[in-house]
Order: structure tokens, then sequence, then C-alpha cells
């Protein structure tokens, strides 16, 4: 079996899809070697509006008929593989006008709920979700259920571990004779709120030795939360640190917390679609995990770490009590421990490795 990896992203972001495929691909390459091969067609321009967006696939659309004709050699035996809807529908169409045999594999993060969603998953030989209930949406529009597998992860866990957690807070001003609570992220996700707000406003319930430290915002993101910290008068407990470039710092800083947070709101993208990567980063930094109750969560935490009913702040505030108390400290570091020991299935290797197996059983 030949892999060609399909993507138009660009490495340099640290957005959690530039993450997921930059890491999936040095996977991919290190279990394949040559029978790998990434395409990335990023013919993004600079600016916004009409040209920013159709201009590039316009370039994909015309492009992609030369590679697949005359810069590869296709068959059965070859699978393409992408999570981008356009590039995905593209290839669709070139496939079926030149009566192409290469196999064709979707990566789903989550549906679009418009004409894609059928026509990819009704053209996919196969099809990879990142959670049991993305898959049984993807069930629900006709797709078989031998067609579609679940693979979770990824981290690596070499990342973490032998932290000098006091030079790491010295180096971004955080105490250290305080509880810190963590948030580690970006600050919004398709221009939606992702709970933060609920953070600051728990800390009224919280006594003044705890602290939340918020890292991974724009300058005017961190801005708006700081004023909301004002109004509410909790803005010396709170911490806000910038988007850091550095991959390694920021495992450096969750290992640092005393307590990390997933606070997503009750809303349809987070109940269906949005799995935070940060779980499997929370878990390799081995500290207590407190998350809003929502189903896709659920699906890695529900046993190893501490819920709260989304959008309630007292709620939050009443879990990070109970988890930073002396009294439930076993309980606690007990639960922290299974999530390191989870997470040895959740590594971007072994995700490859299924991915890879899936195919190669389905070919």
């Amino acid at each position: 079996m030949k892999l060609i990896h399909l993507t138009a992203k660009r490495f340099e972001s640290l957005s959690a899809d530039s993450i997921y495929i930059s890491s999936l691909t040095k996977q991919f390459a290190k279990i394949l070697g040559n029978r790998y091969q990434l395409v990335n067609l990023n013919f993004r321009l600079n600016g916004a509006g009409f040209f920013h967006f159709v201009i590039p696939y316009l370039g994909y659309f015309f492009w992609l008929p030369y590679f697949l004709l005359f810069k590869v050699k296709t068959d059965n035996k070859t699978v393409l593989f992408a999570s981008d809807p356009h590039l995905l529908w593209i290839v669709i169409f070139w496939k079926k006008l030149f009566s192409l045999k290469f196999r064709i594999t979707s990566d789903w993060h989550m549906l679009h709920d418009d004409w894609k969603d059928r026509f990819i998953s009704k053209n996919s030989d196969s099809l990879i979700t990142t959670s049991e209930k993305l898959k049984k949406s993807l069930l629900e529009i006709g797709v078989p259920s031998e067609k579609a597998l679940v693979v979770y992860g990824g981290v690596n866990l070499a990342d973490f571990g032998n932290v000098d957690s006091s030079a790491t807070k010295k180096k971004y001003g955080i105490p250290t004779d305080k509880v810190l609570i963590g948030y580690i992220g970006l600050f919004r996700t398709m221009g939606m709120e992702k709970g933060i707000d609920i953070m600051i406003r728990s800390l009224k319930f919280l006594n003044q030795d705890t602290l939340m430290v918020f890292v991974g915002g724009k300058k005017n993101e961190v801005s708006a939360y700081e004023t909301l910290a004002g109004e509410i008068g909790v803005r010396n407990q709170c911490i806000f640190i910038e988007k850091i470039p550095d991959q390694k710092e920021i495992f450096n800083i969750e290992q640092a917390m005393n307590v990390l947070v997933i606070p997503y709101p009750d809303r349809p993208h987070f109940r269906n679609y949005g799995f935070p990567m940060k779980v499997y980063e929370y878990m390799a930094a081995e500290k207590p995990i407190v998350y809003s109750k929502l189903d896709l969560t659920e699906e890695i935490l529900k046993d190893c770490g501490f819920t709260f009913v989304p959008d309630s702040e007292v709620s939050l505030a009443d879990t990070i009590k109970y988890v930073i108390s002396e009294e439930n400290l076993g309980e606690v570091s007990e639960k922290a421990t299974l999530a390191y020991e989870k997470l040895k299935e959740f590594t971007w290797e072994n995700k490859a490795r299924k991915i890879i197996e899936f195919l190669q059983r389905n070919g």
C-alpha cells in the first residue's frame, strides 16, 4: 500500500488542526518510509476576502488532475488520505471523471452540514473519525459501520517529564505559593467562546490562594478577558499569557499547574465535534483534569477526570474545591495516574499504526 497524504495546512501554525496533521505526518513517514508521500497544496494568498478564498481552490481544482494523471502512479493499492473537505470533493470529482483506481480515505473531525458530508462520505472507501459520537453521526447519513474507524490520539509522551516547574513559573511570572488552575489552548474556536468566561466567573466562589492561568490567547482576546476579570473583581487572581510559539514551553506550563481545566460550553459544536486535542496533553502532564460534562470528552475522561455542569461557574468552583482538597488527595492522584496510563494507547505513533492497519485490512 502507498499512502498519499493531501493537505493545504501551513505547518508553522500552532492551530490544533495543523499540529494534528504535522504530528500524524511524521508518524506515517516513520512507519511507511518511501511508501508515504505528503503533498502540501499551500496555495495561500496574503490578505482576505473573495480572492483569498477562491483563487487557492481554483489552483487545487486544476493542479490535482495533473498530479493524479502524470506525477503519481495510482492504482487500487494507492490510498489518498485527506481531512480537508474542499480537497476531498475535488479529488473525488477527478477520480470519477477519469475512472481512476486509487482509494480515498477521508479523515473526519466534524460534519459540515452541507452537500459535502454525503458526497464525500459516499465516495470514500474508508473513513477515520476522532470520536464515537462523530462516527455515529456518519452512520446516520448512510455510512456502513465497517467503513468507519474511530482512532483517538495523540501525543508524544517523550515531550513530557523532567520539568523544573519553579523555573517555568519564574519565567512567566507565575507565583510559587498559590494553587494554580490552568487553561492552555486557543481562547476561541471559529469565533466561539470556549468557557474561559465561566472559569473567570468561578473565581468569585474560590479563595484568594487560588489563581487561574490562561495561556494561548491573541492580544485582543487577552485584553477582553482582563476587562471581564476586572469587572467581576478577580483580576488579581488571573494570569493571562499570549500564544506561545514553542510547543515544549506549552508542555512545561501544563506540568507546572496543579489542576488543568477543559471548560467547553454546552453548544452544538462542542457537544458534537469539538473534541479537544488538549485532553491528551493534559493526561500526559499527570495533573488532575476538570472538564465540563459533555459526551465527547466523556469518551476519554469518564473514569479519570472530574466533571462539572457546563456553563455553571458554581459547579466548576465546587469541583475545583473538591480536587484541591487534601482529604481527596488519594482519589485525585489515582485518577491522574490512570489518565497517564490510558494515554499510552493514544500516542501519535499508535494512531498512525491503527489507521495504516485499517487501510491495509480494507484494501
